[in-house]
């Protein structure tokens, strides 16, 4: 999958020649945002394979950012994200154990909802310099940040047998992203990352059992999108 970004440029700042630098400070915002993601190395992996399985996520949420530094902002948010997939099939073998083939695979079609929630501290480096050249709009440019979030799944089509005594309540997950924020509109800004380091785990149950499961770490492989509407 190729995504293409065209940039779409909004009005400029007007720029102050005569504003101290000490005075100069990213916005607060709130807003609504919609976004996806992809992980491109499972694709290029897919791919390689000739494995037909993939998800599409999409959601919606609520944000809240704050600043707390000059070019250091605290944001909140609480949202949902459906996940289309094509997913393994798995046949029950007479002995009520469950295969899938590599040679003939076989797929069905899913849907899962979530609902999650999620803090983030955010640092957007060079901002005071594009304030200075005017292209520093709804805190557009260039951030480093660290997101937290936790998340639950509503819904979940995927009915396989072997994971009829499993129950995923919650997951958690942490990660150290790059990204880039572009202002198109007065209220509008797209914005993109890709995540450095990741970390994650879940609380779960298997046969009525409650376990924590193993940290899990995960390196650069996938970048998020989104668009959003601030309300200023």
């Amino acid at each position: 999958v190729l995504l293409i970004l065209i940039p779409v440029w909004g009005q400029k700042e007007v720029f102050f020649t005569n504003i101290p630098k000490d005075s100069i400070k990213v916005e607060s915002l709130h807003g609504i945002s919609i976004g996806t993601g992809m992980d491109f190395l499972s694709s290029i992996q897919n791919s390689i394979s000739n494995d037909k399985s993939y998800n599409v996520p999409l959601g919606i949420s609520y944000f809240n950012e704050k600043r707390v530094a000059p070019t250091i902002t605290f944001i909140t948010g609480v949202g949902l994200s459906a996940t289309f997939s094509k997913s393994h099939l798995y046949t029950q073998l007479p002995d009520g154990s469950y295969y899938y083939s590599n040679l003939d695979p076989k797929y069905t079609n899913t849907y899962s909802l979530h609902l999650s929630a999620g803090i983030e501290t955010r640092w957007y480096f060079g901002y005071k310099r594009r304030y200075e050249l005017g292209n520093a709009s709804l805190n557009s440019g260039w951030y480093l940040s660290l997101p937290v979030s936790a998340g639950t799944k509503l819904i979940d089509t995927y009915k396989v047998g072997f994971l009829s005594n499993y129950i995923n309540y919650v997951g958690v997950g942490a990660s150290l992203n790059l990204g880039y924020r572009q202002a198109i509109l007065k209220h509008w800004f797209l914005e993109g990352n890709v995540s450095l380091l990741g970390i994650s785990t879940s609380l779960y149950s298997r046969n009525k059992k409650l376990n924590l499961a193993p940290s899990y770490i995960s390196y650069p492989t996938g970048i998020s999108l989104k668009a959003a509407y601030t309300f200023k």
